[in-house]
């Protein structure tokens, strides 16, 4: 069986891998010049960062033990998360270490978690879940803010489908947490792995190679038509189209672009496509003095005042541990369209530079050095036709041996794990075990 693939990010390689295993013939078709996806790294002076910390970890041991086992060299860190709320540094998850808080706030949450107000409200929305399961205390003054300014979208707009991937500690750890006794929240990641050297892009470097200089992995390759009557796909590489016949076909391109490609075969309706939302991600570097504080991973700031809602700490992650050593830090800023994007851009150097200030991560006026760069498509947005046309999607394209995968080209919020767990969903489909 031939089996086309549209995308060389996580999903694309490792579903690859699986599928030469089986003895199917694959071609994988990445436009850009490298593999990777999102899952990519840079370089700048003595560090490298990705697009967003791409730490591995997994609740399921099988799917951890296999990615690590696809890289030889990783470090273990422990996940010293913290959030930045009016100049204090809460532990993650925020409901399990209330006590943390100033007095007045932490009567408020504790008060509000208690004697919730919405205990019997059946949640439609993003918004209401969190009324429901933590009352308006802890919803005021850290999910709300911090949830609207990760996703530039009241929380109202938003569907239930991530209530999964939200800490759901027991009433008596968030009781006692508000006296000072604190319990660990979301186990399965209090510790994670990042490869030693490289940044994350090593662990795709560790998976592609034996791909390259092959005719399984074709670079510089954009996929413009997809033909469902005669099973082609046209591919453009570097200026030259040439068509490719397929059995099935697995897409981690963009869902709205490849729907686009398709509608008019799939009689799929364009108003329902331009439904489907994506949110961009303004990130980089900055590098400080060694007067920055540094005993932490990562930050989550639900300030609206500060443009930055993560700050990870880079050093750690690159061994750079010197006590004389510059500090280094990745910024993260999301963004819904262009307009918002330009706005954010004009004098980020500044907004960086008071957001640090804020947080008491420096005293210092000056960045020492600075480094941007963007990315449009890095979140998808659970709005409320979300699910109505992802499912649709799947159902339709799937009569058509197309399947989709990923979180970009399955329009779903994975971590790395949760991508590789949906490749084996494809692979049971495909019944090639």
């Amino acid at each position: 069986m031939r089996v086309v693939i549209i995308g060389a990010g996580v999903g694309g390689l490792f579903i690859a891998k699986k599928l030469l295993e089986q003895g199917h013939e694959v071609l994988l078709f990445e436009k850009n010049a490298h593999p990777g996806g999102l899952a990519i790294s840079h370089q700048f002076k003595e560090i490298f960062y990705d697009i967003g910390p791409h730490i591995v970890f997994s609740k399921d041991n099988k799917i951890l033990n296999e990615m690590l086992s696809m890289h030889s060299a990783w470090n273990k860190f422990e996940r010293r998360n913290e959030i930045v709320l009016e100049g204090d540094f809460i532990s993650y998850p925020f409901e399990n270490y209330l006590g943390m808080l100033s007095s007045d706030l932490n009567d408020y949450c504790l008060e509000k978690f208690i004697n919730n107000e919405f205990t019997n409200l059946i949640p439609e929305n993003m918004l209401d879940f969190f009324l429901q399961k933590f009352g308006s205390g802890i919803v005021d003054v850290y999910l709300k803010p911090y949830n609207e300014k990760l996703w530039k979208t009241e929380l109202k707009e938003l569907d239930l489908q991530m209530v999964e991937r939200i800490p759901s500690p027991p009433f008596e750890d968030v009781v006692n947490g508000a006296k000072g006794i604190y319990s660990v929240g979301y186990t399965h990641q209090a510790y994670f792995h990042y490869p030693n050297q490289g940044g994350i892009y090593s662990f795709i470097k560790s998976i592609s190679k034996s791909y390259l200089g092959t005719n399984i992995l074709h670079l510089n390759s954009e996929v413009e038509d997809i033909d469902l009557s005669t099973k082609k796909v046209r591919v453009n590489t570097l200026g030259e189209s040439r068509q490719y016949g397929f059995d099935k076909l697995i897409s981690f391109m963009p869902l709205r672009e490849l729907l686009f490609i398709l509608h008019q075969q799939i009689q799929f309706n364009r108003d329902l496509i331009e439904k489907i939302e994506y949110l961009g991600l303004i990130y980089g570097v900055v590098e400080l003095d060694t007067h920055a504080k540094s005993n932490f991973f990562a930050l989550t700031i639900p300030d609206s005042d500060i443009v930055f809602h993560r700050l990870t700490y880079l050093n750690d992650l690159n061994n750079l541990n010197a006590i004389n050593s510059n500090k280094y830090f990745l910024f993260e800023i999301t963004y819904k369209n262009e307009a918002q994007k330009l706005e954010i851009l004009q004098n980020l150097d500044e907004k960086l530079i008071y957001g640090l200030i804020k947080t008491n991560i420096t005293k210092s006026k000056e960045l020492k050095s600075l480094e941007v760069k963007s990315v449009d498509k890095a979140y998808v947005v659970y709005n409320h036709f979300h699910k109505r046309v992802v499912n649709l999607a799947n159902e339709v394209l799937t009569k058509n041996d197309i399947f989709l995968g990923g979180r970009i080209g399955g329009h779903k919020y994975y971590n790395m794990d949760q991508v590789i767990m949906n490749c084996y969903e494809i692979l049971g489909k495909f019944e090639v075990f």
